[in-house]
């Protein structure tokens, strides 16, 4: 099935949001339990059914009502719109960001610490 993106299809943002969450409400029925990742404020609204500071919230899991967890993180646009002389510090932070998720989703697929902290992570294949 195509999904639509934008506002092409005569819906404002706010409908298209609601239309692409219910999508994924509907394909991530057997991933729920591991949470998500959400990318920017359009993201962590519709995940978290409220607003979200997400510049003071990111790196933060968030749990729902539901008790589903959200990690919340910037939007790559966001970065892109960034003061040049913040860039760096704000990419470094979203990578930090993006390797917690991964490190949360591994661990909860795989059932053992994978943390890039931890002493027994892989450093890849032996």
């Amino acid at each position: 099935m195509p999904y639509a993106s934008g506002t092409d299809d005569g819906q404002g943002p706010a409908q298209t949001a609601a239309a692409a969450t219910a999508r994924l409400g509907a394909a991530a029925v057997g991933a729920a339990a591991l949470g998500a990742t959400a990318l920017g404020a359009t993201a962590a609204r519709q995940l978290m059914g409220r607003a979200v500071a997400v510049t003071r919230e990111r790196g933060q899991w968030l749990t729902r009502a539901d008790g589903r967890r959200v990690l919340i993180t910037l939007h790559p646009s966001a970065l892109l719109r960034m003061e040049p002389e913040d860039k760096a510090a704000a990419y470094d932070a979203w990578l930090a960001d993006l390797r917690h998720a991964a490190d949360h989703y591994a661990s909860a697929v795989l059932g053992n610490d994978v943390s890039r902290n931890s002493p027994t992570a892989s450093s890849g294949p032996a």
